[in-house]
């Protein structure tokens, strides 16, 4: 399994296919091609995007960031600023007020999804699930091993115990 850096969810619901998704997709596709990211990013589309009047909209991951409404010929433009330069498109997102489902959830609680900054779950996405190769090659089970063999339960306690703000710096 190729580690992706990204992944793009287009909305492909009734409405957002009859405003120009599917054309949409083969944009976004030809835009990673000429920034020569097909191999990071993962383009998907998404099905329950709630009510809204914004479509269709684009969901671009690790960020959670929600732009809307994008037409196709946005598509190389987002792919430039966000994915290839490294920048929020800002005029391209979504007005949270008019979001709702779980995407208006997404934007209201931003500070607290997950794919934004991962700890436990760093590694999601980024190696195969079912290769324990993989997961050991990536350092996994390195703080089991530590625990199990140079801590006593207690120091295991006081480590968990311990506030870590080098984790939560951003």
């Amino acid at each position: 399994m190729q580690t992706k850096r990204a992944m793009i969810l287009v909305s492909n619901d009734p409405e957002s296919v009859r405003l120009g998704a599917n054309e949409l997709i083969g944009n976004l596709t030809e835009a990673l091609t000429a920034y020569d990211l097909q191999d990071e990013v993962e383009i998907s589309t998404l099905t329950e995007v709630g009510k809204s009047n914004i479509l269709p909209l684009v969901v671009v991951y690790p960020e959670a960031t929600v732009y809307g409404p994008v037409k196709a010929g946005d598509a190389r433009y987002l792919i430039e600023e966000h994915l290839y330069k490294g920048r929020i498109a800002t005029d391209l997102l979504a007005p949270p007020k008019q979001l709702s489902g779980n995407i208006g959830w997404l934007r209201a609680h931003k500070g607290y999804n997950p794919a934004e900054q991962r700890i436990v779950l760093e590694r999601a996405g980024r190696i195969d699930p079912d290769s324990i190769e993989e997961f050991i090659a990536e350092n996994g089970y390195q703080a089991l091993g530590k625990a199990l063999t140079e801590m006593t339960p207690e120091q295991v306690i006081d480590e968990i115990d311990q506030p870590h703000p080098e984790l939560l710096e951003g």
